[in-house]
């Protein structure tokens, strides 16, 4: 994993004992988890995956990057001259 703080990007080499809850946005998280070898395997094939992630070791998941949808927020101000008019 490559990350960047305010010395500059450093790698770095993780490990997990348990569950990986990876939480990087609708459209962020797909790409993550395929590009780590997780995912429907058509797209595996497609993707130039890490060198590191080898045939055997991929995952196939035809959920992720799947059922996507953005989330629209809309805030709507009113100002009523006369408030006691219902």
């Amino acid at each position: 994993m490559v990350y960047s703080n305010s010395i500059g990007p450093q790698k770095v080499q993780l490990s997990e004992r348990g569950v990986v809850v990876v939480a990087a946005g609708a459209l962020v998280t797909p790409k993550i988890l395929m590009e780590s070898g997780i995912g429907p395997l058509k797209e595996l094939h497609k993707i130039n995956t890490h060198p590191g992630v080898q045939e055997d070791n991929l995952v196939q998941n035809e959920n992720v990057g799947e059922h996507l949808f953005d989330t629209t927020l809309v805030i709507a101000n009113f100002r009523h001259e006369q408030m006691d008019s219902f």
